[in-house]
């Protein structure tokens, strides 16, 4: 489906590749939330509160993409899957960059892992994401990373010593 897994702690100290489990998880619509001094669920503590999206993201055309925390109070990192190879391309504490903004080149139809985490350290939350346009984002299913999406993959066929090649959708 379109739209962003979330997954949401009451705590702030998750970190990516960690065995914590989530106090509970949802698909939102975007990434761009400000909760003032309250809380995204009551399942949650007031403060020290943690969140991480994730999104399958599918550039249109191969160029170089900017992924930027436009503001957040207090902590936002971006990560982008490139390669098997997780890459920071933005990481922000409250005003402070801490890695870039910076861009990074993505190839047409491919499909990236978005990684988005958020921590709250007390006091007001907000986060506001600004995302690549006119690209398409889904959820990835969580347990089998299976991204469930229709995008073109040529497939080569042999028949009697010819060889043929055709797009199709996966």
């Amino acid at each position: 489906g379109q739209g962003w897994l979330s997954q949401y702690y009451n705590y702030n100290n998750f970190e990516e590749g960690s065995n914590y489990d989530p106090d509970f998880t949802r698909l939102d619509s975007s990434v761009s939330e400000d909760w003032k001094l309250g809380k995204p669920s009551n399942a949650l503590g007031q403060t020290d509160f943690g969140v991480r999206w994730q999104g399958a993201f599918i550039p249109k055309e191969t160029k170089d993409y900017e992924f930027k925390i436009a503001s957040v109070d207090d902590y936002a990192k971006i990560q982008i899957d490139k390669n098997g190879t997780r890459q920071i391309v933005h990481e922000k504490e409250l005003s402070n960059d801490k890695v870039g903004p910076q861009a990074i080149e993505l190839e047409k139809n491919k499909v990236y892992l978005v990684d988005i985490i958020f921590k709250d350290k007390g006091g007001s939350a907000a986060v506001n994401i600004d995302l690549p346009e006119n690209s398409r984002y889904f959820f990835p299913d969580r347990d089998q990373q299976n991204f469930n999406i229709d995008v073109p993959v040529p497939t080569i066929s042999i028949e009697g010593g010819s060889v043929s090649e055709s797009d199709g959708t996966a």
